[in-house]
């Protein structure tokens, strides 16, 4: 009984049976309300609607309806199916001859700051991973050229995100520019 500070002497039920009385030694007198029909009901009903979601990201996924799924993996804050709509909205717009920076700016300006602060979460998390660097640098870059540093600097904790990303960005970078310079070892040995 969380609501005495010290002993409980007494208990007793109400003739509905949905309301318990308690009092205790701490001198307080509590009605305690069963709530657990309630609860499982609301848990219930948010695991349908998290169901209906999923299936309707798999749905839009499906149908490459790119921009509805990607908002609505954000709303289910799933990084990892968010990951695979931004991948495919890239995809699809290199294979239009795009280059997929212009859609993820179209997206950016329409967030609201703690939805751009859950992506760029997302980023540092994908960018800890050479393969998933790439599109977490495309967003990156999304970011801060459609919002002004000014607004990202007085966001609440995108500074302390933006600063976990520089380290793995410097140690992807070098190793591009390994390659690089590998690429021209063998480009002066064969011709």
């Amino acid at each position: 009984m969380d609501g005495h500070t010290d002993k409980v002497w007494a208990l007793d039920i109400s003739m509905d049976g949905q309301t318990l009385v308690s009092g205790g030694a701490d001198s307080r007198i509590i009605v305690w309300e069963d709530t657990t029909q309630a609860e499982e009901e609301a848990k219930r009903a948010t695991e349908e609607q998290t169901i209906i979601m999923e299936q309707n990201l798999a749905n839009h996924l499906r149908h490459k309806e790119f921009e509805q799924a990607l908002e609505i993996a954000l709303a289910l804050e799933k990084p990892m199916q968010t990951l695979k709509v931004l991948n495919s909205i890239v995809e699809n717009d290199v294979q239009k001859g795009k280059d997929g920076l212009g859609t993820l700016q179209r997206h950016v300006s329409c967030w609201p700051m703690d939805r751009t602060t859950q992506v760029i979460r997302y980023c540092r998390d994908w960018n800890t991973r050479a393969r998933n660097s790439h599109i977490a640098m495309l967003v990156i870059k999304a970011v801060v050229t459609t919002i002004p540093a000014r607004k990202l600097a007085k966001a609440d904790g995108v500074p302390e995100l933006l600063a976990g990303i520089t380290p793995y960005s410097e140690r992807h970078f070098s190793r591009l520019d390994n390659l690089i310079t590998g690429s021209y070892l063998l480009d002066y040995t064969l011709f």
